[in-house]
């Protein structure tokens, strides 16, 4: 597999090919962007990205990058639904203690010698929306941080 060129396009690249994209993209689709107000069909997933911040260093010629993004799974009663592909994302995106000791997990991105991600929480609430069979609708927001580290070139 290539090296992304972007931090999103690293989040892209460690989904393709998944289970849970697989499956995913088979119900109500993996959005990037943000959550779509439309959707009807459950459960999805949305990358929400709320940016990046560069840090330079002129003297070492070094960049660092910080950058924030969610990761949205909305799906319908029973919570379980909900929660199967959100433990498949957690697959993907957070460390074991025998895959990745030190805390996060890696990302392949172009230019940076180090790139990561490390999730910060996981929340689940109950929407105000029903589905249209009147089933609950859940919600899981799983926030990350991602650092790419690497020379300016």
């Amino acid at each position: 597999m290539a090296a992304a060129p972007t931090l999103l396009g690293g989040i892209q690249a460690k989904l393709d090919g998944s289970a849970v994209y697989a499956s995913l993209t088979d119900s109500g689709g993996v959005w990037f962007g943000g959550v779509p107000e439309d959707q009807t069909v459950l459960p999805y997933l949305a990358v929400v990205h709320h940016g990046e911040v560069p840090l330079f260093d002129p003297g070492a010629g070094l960049v660092e990058v910080t950058g924030r993004f969610d990761l949205v799974l909305v799906g319908r009663n029973p919570l379980s639904v909900v929660e199967a592909p959100a433990t498949q994302v957690k697959t993907l995106f957070d460390p074991t203690i025998t895959t990745t000791p030190w805390g996060f997990v890696e990302l392949d991105v172009t230019g940076y010698a180090v790139s990561w991600v490390r999730r910060l929480d996981y929340v689940v609430r109950r929407l105000p929306k029903r589905a249209a069979d009147g089933a609950y609708v859940f919600e899981i927001t799983m926030p990350y941080e991602a650092k790419l580290e690497g020379m300016r070139s």
